[in-house]
């Protein structure tokens, strides 16, 4: 069994050496192995690619978890919320549509418009109208 603990910036999964386990780290698709430590870890910001994982979450990866989670969410309402103050409340506009449409369509995508063109807004429509349920959307933070 797999067992989740936090160390910043990472949280860590330890697990007796099995196949099972082993293969099942592998296939995350954001880890890392630590040569030094002989650790696999996953950064913090990649919380959610371990969401699912069949695991013991010790006390102190649970808190950090949820810590790291309302903080990314808070992040996204935050990004709503000033793009409803812009005065688009909702709307558009037709370049990002456009751009959104482009996305649904082609599937596999890198999206490198200039800043402040609305990317994670064309992301979140594409992801919309195409009806997923499990996303990721990387955004740097410059």
């Amino acid at each position: 069994m797999i067992t989740v603990d936090y160390k910043k910036p990472y949280f860590k999964l330890t697990f007796p050496y099995n196949d099972r386990d082993l293969k099942t780290v592998r296939d995350l698709p954001i880890r890392e192995w630590k040569k030094v430590e002989k650790e696999w870890v996953v950064p913090e910001l990649a919380v959610k690619s371990i969401d699912e994982l069949q695991a013991i979450w010790t006390d102190i990866a649970l808190i950090n978890k949820e810590r790291i989670t309302r903080g990314l969410l808070s992040l996204v309402d935050y990004k709503f919320i000033d793009w409803d103050k812009s005065g688009q409340k909702g709307k558009l506009r037709s370049y990002q549509l456009i751009g959104a449409s482009f996305i649904v369509r082609a599937k596999k995508v890198l999206l490198a418009d200039d800043m402040g063109l609305g990317k994670t807004i064309q992301a979140i429509q594409a992801l919309i109208s195409l009806g997923t349920e499990k996303n990721l959307i990387l955004c740097p933070a410059t």
